[in-house]
């Protein structure tokens, strides 16, 4: 995952997601308060949640699915709560 202030300079690295030669296929990234949350892929098959703060410490999996990944998102969703 990558963060960019749109300049080559402040293009920098946050966090290889699953490190290997194969993309994470980032989608779907949605503004929620200060994180960005967004779907990866892991193996181009499963996809996961992630939640991100622009830290490579604060880049983590939102919810382990236990590896049972995600095989289809279309939205991601910010709802209030009361």
């Amino acid at each position: 995952m990558w963060k960019s202030d749109g300049t080559s300079a402040g293009t920098q690295l946050v966090k290889d997601l699953y490190p290997g030669a194969e993309s994470s296929n980032i989608l779907l990234p949605t503004l929620f308060n200060d994180l960005y949350v967004f779907t990866a892929a892991h193996q181009s098959i499963q996809r996961y949640i992630w939640k991100s703060d622009g830290t490579s410490a604060g880049t983590v999996i939102l919810k382990d699915h236990q590896g049972n990944g995600i095989t289809s998102t279309e939205h991601i969703a910010v709802l209030k709560t009361n």
